[in-house]
């Protein structure tokens, strides 16, 4: 798709300053995606809960926070949604709801030895260990990482660069992880699952309990 022409249908006025300021077609493309698939998470999640026909694309605006954290905007509308965004190569996924909300997703073929110091404490690892013999080829690993990210998000506050204050303290056959905020002492859940080769993390705010297919937007994108 030629990004020129896709930003007349899907961006609003106020997205297409930072549109034009990307000269890589690439990145341009990238840009679109990710606004895209919120947008659309939102305009179903939107006709659903008001019972109404789909609003138009460019009637939502994607910025983000002074943490970069992606929002509809302007942010003060108690009306938008909460939006969380998470990419791994041609996929997009957005993620809305009237309450917080947390997702990530990453290959499930990725290699995190290189990295088990810096995120799993030493019960994590037993766990993980655990989960090698009981249930293999599940890829735990990955879904530690994007269940921590999921909850961070969630939070608004991201993993901070101590991935260890997100610890995982149970793992239920099902894919949810039970995670305990070390900083705080709150427990959060995150489902994880496994679908074409990719992990998916998500987080809900406590006490929410909307369908899940009420705030999915979803989009696969060919390699550019």
């Amino acid at each position: 798709v030629e990004p020129d022409w896709a930003r007349r249908i899907f961006l609003s006025d106020e997205e297409l300053p930072d549109f034009l300021a990307i000269e890589a077609k690439k990145k341009q493309r990238e840009f679109l995606r990710h606004r895209i698939v919120a947008k659309d998470a939102a305009r179903v999640w939107d006709a659903r809960r008001a019972g109404t026909l789909y609003t138009h694309p460019c009637e939502w605006t994607v910025g983000h926070d002074e943490l970069g954290a992606p929002r509809f905007e302007p942010a003060a509308d108690p009306r938008l949604p909460h939006l969380s965004l998470s990419h791994q190569g041609p996929v997009s996924i957005a993620l809305v709801a009237p309450f917080p909300v947390g997702i990530d997703i990453e290959d499930e073929s990725r290699d995190m030895s290189q990295i088990k110091d810096y995120f799993l404490t030493d019960h994590e690892s037993a766990l993980l260990n655990t989960l090698a013999e009981s249930m293999p080829d599940e890829a735990w690993p990955v879904r530690f990482w994007c269940a921590k990210e999921a909850v961070g998000k969630m939070l608004g506050i991201g993993l901070e660069g101590r991935p260890k204050q997100f610890e995982v303290a149970e793992v239920q056959p099902t894919g949810s992880l039970v995670i305990r905020h070390r900083t705080t002492g709150a427990w959060h859940e995150a489902q994880t699952l496994r679908w074409n080769g990719i992990v998916y993390a998500y987080c809900l705010a406590a006490g929410s309990s909307d369908p899940l297919s009420n705030r999915i937007g979803h989009a696969e994108t060919a390699s550019t």
